[in-house]
């Protein structure tokens, strides 16, 4: 182990080397653990963002309730009204076929149609009012309905952008992880070709030392043979 860090960087002290891998080595893990953090913030965003986008459903959906049961009391009140408007005009109709009887009843019976009548206006004044207000809170809770459907709308759209940007940051650190280790794979071939480089080196100093030294005169032999 130690040899081989040694071959790794030669001419660098080895504890030099250890440093240099550790903290090639942390910064690796904190490069990964940010991304993680970062992966993990987002998830929870876009989980919040739609329990908020149900949540404002579940309250236009209250508020439509709500206008229902207006709309179905004023109808209800209606249907009451006129039914007391009939019965009052059916007695009135009686009172009429009596004016042959008396005079003083068909004054009774002017005052009881004049009264049925102010009823009647009444009742009708407020028909109109509870069809104003269930009116307008149709139009509120269209408009609700509405306000919700662009909220839900730019929802969606908030959580497309954020799961891209969660698929590209996982891509980002595939990415690193390949090149991390493209980087070891890289030192190790360098590495193992320093070593061969190395021992080729001193087998050839090895050989050069024992092989015989030529002597003087077979050195002028050879430039004699030469000439």
């Amino acid at each position: 182990m130690d040899a081989q860090a040694r071959a790794q960087l030669p001419g660098v002290p080895e504890p030099v080397q250890r440093a240099m891998m550790t903290l090639w080595s942390e910064a690796v893990v904190e490069t990964r653990r940010d991304a993680e953090a970062r992966f993990v913030e987002r998830e929870q965003a876009l989980v919040a963002r739609e329990l908020d986008v149900h949540h404002q459903l579940a309250e236009a959906r209250s508020a439509d309730a709500v206008v229902r049961e207006e709309r179905s009391r004023a109808t209800t009140d209606l249907a009451h009204a006129a039914a007391a408007l009939e019965q009052e005009r059916q007695h009135a109709l009686a009172l009429q076929g009596s004016l042959s009887e008396a005079v003083r009843s068909l004054r009774d019976a002017q005052v009881t149609i004049e009264a049925l009548r102010r009823a009647g206006e009444e009742a009708l004044r407020r028909y109109r009012t509870d069809l104003e207000r269930t009116t307008a809170g149709e139009q509120r809770w269209l408009t609700e309905v509405d306000r919700a459907r662009e909220e839900t709308k730019a929802a969606l759209h908030d959580a497309k952008r954020a799961r891209a940007e969660l698929a590209k940051e996982r891509q980002q650190r595939l990415k690193l992880d390949a090149q991390h280790t493209a980087a070891k794979r890289e030192f190790r071939q360098k590495t193992v070709a320093l070593e061969k480089e190395l021992k080729a080196r001193a087998r050839r100093q090895v050989a050069t030392a024992r092989s015989p030294q030529p002597s003087a005169d077979s050195s002028k032999r050879r430039r004699k043979q030469v000439r």
